[in-house]
């Protein structure tokens, strides 16, 4: 286990809400690629370049853990939520983004990344929608397995031990273009196994 004497926040500062057309904030559109996986890609490629940079700026000393934020509704897409399919498809990405992987980026091992939130939603036979608003936090570089392990809650689910979802506990319909339904203390159905993902 890492021991720290110091932390550093670095936040990612950008608007995440919707491209609003009229000054009634009651009409407008979700910023993202039509296909949900580019979406998903080109988010994370931003990502990448996002915390290169904040790297460079970062304090160097390795007692002292970097927390890296990035905004609610980060991950949402065109549509306003992506497919619940997708989850597990996200956290790999994020998971290979700060483990090295393909990124090249498995240095970060001093980094506890808490990646804004992710709007997913699952469907039912009557086309009847229910969307989770969660938070992907998770511990950089291949050797910080053990370290970032929260008080177990209802509303967080462990992934792996350095990976955890936490969801919003109250989705506000202001966040959404049209009212929606939440089940905010019970995990999604891809998430809800607490299999390794």
């Amino acid at each position: 286990m890492l021991m720290f004497n110091c932390c550093q926040f670095i936040s990612l500062g950008l608007p995440t809400q919707p491209k609003w057309t009229n000054d009634k904030f009651t009409e407008g559109y979700y910023m993202g690629l039509e296909k949900d996986k580019e979406d998903i890609d080109a988010r994370i490629e931003f990502l990448k370049k996002c915390i290169i940079k904040a790297y460079k700026k970062a304090d160097r000393n390795k007692q002292c853990l970097k927390i890296f934020a990035i905004p609610e509704f980060f991950f949402r897409g065109k549509h306003g939520a992506y497919p619940i399919e997708l989850s597990e498809y996200l956290i790999s990405k994020l998971k290979d983004l700060t483990r090295g992987g393909t990124s090249g980026l498995d240095y970060l091992l001093d980094w506890l990344f808490v990646f804004g939130t992710a709007v997913f939603y699952s469907a039912d036979k009557q086309s009847n929608k229910e969307v989770y608003n969660v938070c992907i936090i998770h511990s950089g570089g291949p050797a910080l397995q053990k370290f970032y392990k929260p008080p177990l809650q209802n509303k967080t689910i462990p992934i792996e031990n350095d990976t955890f979802i936490v969801m919003k506990d109250l989705i506000s319909n202001s966040d959404f273009f049209e009212e929606v339904k939440h089940m905010p203390a019970v995990s999604p159905p891809a998430l809800a196994k607490n299999e390794k993902i």
